[in-house]
């Protein structure tokens, strides 16, 4: 891996050490619990047992130096911040140099033009970073998972930019391919074949695994939208993206159906364990509750207590003493109570439809 180029101004030292904290070293991930005394533009210098120990900022990984440096730094000048700001980039820690870019803001070392330049320069970076790993990987047609984390966090990051749009045909692509690798690991693993009637049943069993892992990704990859749409209130766009008639539910549904025929086929459990089948089943309805869970949030921040209670009986259902739910079971009854007195007041309360 190619050294970082640390171009630090200046070299800082703090007058008293921070506490310990464990380091993770990029030569086979090991740990080190170390207590950092200064840094500069070569790496950070911390004591480790009786000893001062030099750790090139090249040799850690990306969130240790990160969190070492930010112990070190002071929480109350901006230009420290500032530094750190451009720091948290060089290391790729795109989403940390952002949050420090606001605390230097706030702390007057940016002026509002200095900040929104900055973070057009950040966005730009970062934009090219995920760029340049997505388009190795799918040259390379290699770690399709890998790959299709990354596009989810750039569309996390950046939903409407185009550069994420020019990706979308490559995820159904990569889901197609994850789904594959799964079923062919399946039969490698189960590959112990005694008949021809055990050959058939593991077929017929392998071809709704598969259908299975399909339909699981495509809900998982539905679910990873979501939150960006959460954060926007774009109610119909993360109903669209969680529950029926297109959304996560709708696959988790299907996913749930082929468990149950892969038990129906398989009777006696001798493909897939039946303590695995219903381990399944149960992750399935908790990401079901998590999708009606973030619906029927939304849907009371809008105040649309009649779209909302749909999705609290469905949290119900599956939880009835989820407490959550029950507390907005509470605030739709008083809703409810509101709207009728409004017959006697005239002053009708704000209910948006189902």
């Amino acid at each position: 891996m190619k050294r970082l180029a640390l171009c630090l101004l200046v070299a800082v030292t703090v007058s008293a050490a921070a506490g310990s904290m464990t380091i993770v070293l990029r030569d086979g991930k090991k740990k080190r619990t170390v207590t950092p005394l200064r840094f500069d533009e070569i790496g950070l210098t911390a004591r480790s047992g009786s000893d001062e120990v030099v750790f090139p900022w090249e040799k850690l990984t990306p969130e240790s130096a990160f969190a070492a440096r930010n112990s070190l730094t002071s929480f109350e000048s901006g230009t420290a911040r500032l530094g750190l700001a451009e720091f948290a980039l060089r290391l790729g820690l795109f989403e940390h140099g952002q949050a420090e870019f606001e605390v230097a803001q706030a702390l007057g070392a940016l002026t509002e033009a200095e900040f929104e330049k900055k973070l057009a320069a950040l966005r730009t970076s970062e934009l090219g970073y995920y760029k340049r790993r997505i388009d190795g990987l799918l040259k390379k047609n290699v770690e399709p998972r890998r790959c299709l984390e990354l596009i989810k966090k750039l569309k996390e990051r950046y939903p409407d930019d185009a550069v994420v749009k020019a990706y979308e045909p490559a995820v159904e692509k990569l889901v197609d391919k994850i789904a594959d690798k799964a079923d062919a690991k399946v039969e490698a693993d189960q590959k112990r074949i005694e008949d021809k009637a055990t050959a058939r049943l593991r077929k017929a069993v392998m071809k709704l695994v598969a259908k299975k892992t399909k339909a699981m990704a495509k809900a998982d990859a539905l679910m990873a939208e979501a939150p960006a749409a959460i954060k926007l209130r774009q109610v119909s766009r993360v109903k669209k993206k969680l529950v029926e008639p297109a959304g996560a539910e709708r696959y988790l549904k299907r996913a749930r159906k082929y468990l149950r025929q892969i038990a129906k086929v398989d009777k006696k459990f001798e493909i897939v364990k039946k303590a695995a089948i219903q381990a399944e089943y149960e992750a399935i309805e908790k990401k079901m509750l998590a999708c009606y869970l973030d619906t029927a949030r939304i849907l009371m921040k809008e105040r649309n207590y009649k779209g909302a209670s749909e999705y609290v009986r469905k949290i119900l259902y599956y939880d009835p003493i989820h407490e959550e739910a029950l507390e907005m079971v509470k605030q739709i009854r008083k809703n409810r109570i509101r709207f009728k007195m409004s017959d006697i007041t005239n002053a009708r309360p704000r209910v948006s439809g189902g």
